[in-house]
């Protein structure tokens, strides 16, 4: 016997035989091939926001798939399923009073669901019960969603494929297609994050109030930038975000232009994110138009762009979430910004903060934040502009524009 027709066996004997029915309504969790899967409750049905997935309905107590075209054999063939959440409504609350032969009921779901895309027998697939709604009566009941949803990735491209061997012209399209799926992974949590810098600051900090963020959207912040799609998809801060904007340097793929002009290099968008699948399409069409690729990045152009988008009372703080492996571009543009800077800085293990950054927030009075170092300025600035100040082993100096210089070189640059 196969290995998946062996999972698909011992996934139908759990479900049969060990939820008798006083314990069928809601299970905490079943044991599937020797491992427990989780059952989760919900009062409303949630759905993972940044994952492509396929929705087919069984019905109330049905095991026949009622919309078997919602699933395209063709669409599916570039990408792979990882998991699989089988959803049934929360009722009745007594258990006793289930009558429906549930374990039966899920293997015959399981059946159909394997015999439209045979993928699922894999002992890979990540499977999970959902018990979903809060009725009261057999009709409401039935209006509740009984089916599936089937989780996919697109399927990993290697960087080499990317480039034509025979013009050298990179597949910019088929990258960007990958970068995605990356982000995509990263958000919804089936990839690790680099840390957890976004969420244990941004959590901290309930006095930051409504939220104004300028996100450096270039090629290595995407794990960052996914992990604030990834906050932001939190229900418990709703409402905190006011205002998005993501830049990439300029619009390299769309426009290449060497030097930059400083105040105008573009690439600003401000985004949608009301809905988790706008926010990705918005942050995708950014992607395409340009990845950064250089040493330093247009931070104050974005920041001076996201103010002018919304009016000063409708935010209470202005986030920048930025590389610390970039410097910033346009730093000559610092005395415009009237609003303190809070400087969520990215990418600092092994390498000394880049003054820039701590120019920028001493400068506004905000603040800056590593996973390492919190610097508050709001009303704690050096005295002296020519003040030596040491920070990690690195020593610093403010000159007489307001700027910190590395006094030496430091480690890591």
């Amino acid at each position: 016997m196969s290995s998946a027709a062996s999972f698909l066996l011992f996934l139908h004997l759990a479900l049969f035989w060990s939820c008798p029915p006083a314990l069928l309504a809601q299970p905490t969790a079943l044991r599937v091939g020797g491992r427990l899967i989780p059952v989760e409750v919900q009062d409303t049905l949630r759905l993972d926001p940044y994952s492509p997935a396929v929705r087919l309905e069984f019905g109330y107590a049905q095991a026949r798939i009622q919309n078997p075209e919602a699933w395209n054999a063709a669409l599916q063939r570039d990408r792979r399923p990882w998991r699989v959440d089988l959803i049934y409504s929360r009722y009745p609350r007594d258990t006793a009073q289930w009558i429906t032969p549930y374990g039966r009921l899920m293997a015959r779901r399981i059946d159909s669901l394997v015999a439209l895309d045979p993928r699922l027998g894999d002992p890979a697939i990540s499977w999970r019960l959902v018990a979903h709604g809060t009725c009261t009566s057999d009709s409401c009941a039935r209006r509740l969603f009984h089916g599936a949803i089937l989780y996919y990735d697109p399927l990993p491209t290697l960087a080499d494929e990317s480039v034509d061997p025979l013009s050298g012209r990179i597949d910019w399209p088929r990258i960007i297609e990958y970068q995605m799926g990356r982000v995509r992974a990263w958000a919804g949590g089936r990839a690790p994050l680099p840390d957890s810098l976004i969420f244990r600051t941004l959590d901290r900090r309930p006095d930051w109030g409504r939220l104004l963020v300028v996100l450096d959207w270039t090629s290595s912040m995407y794990p960052y930038g996914a992990q604030v799609l990834r906050w932001l998809a939190l229900e418990a801060n709703a409402g905190r975000v006011v205002g998005l904007v993501a830049f990439n340097d300029g619009d390299d793929l769309r426009r290449p232009r060497n030097p930059k002009p400083t105040g105008q290099t573009g690439g600003v968008y401000r985004l949608r994110f009301d809905d988790p699948e706008r926010l990705l399409a918005g942050l995708e069409a950014v992607m395409a138009a340009g990845d950064g690729g250089d040493l330093q990045e247009n931070d104050l152009e974005a920041l001076l762009l996201a103010q002018q988008q919304l009016p000063d009372t409708a935010y209470e703080s202005l986030i920048l979430v930025a590389d610390n492996g970039a410097g910033i571009r346009d730093i000559a543009l610092l005395p415009r910004l009237k609003r303190p800077v809070h400087v969520i800085l990215c990418r600092t293990e092994g390498r000394a903060i880049h003054p820039d950054y701590l120019s920028l927030a001493w400068h506004t009075g905000g603040s800056l934040t590593t996973m390492e170092t919190a610097l508050e300025w709001s009303s704690n600035k050096p005295a002296a502009p020519t003040r030596q100040w040491m920070l990690e082993g690195t020593r610093y100096r403010i000159d007489e524009h307001g700027r910190f210089r590395w006094t030496e070189p430091p480690k890591g640059w």
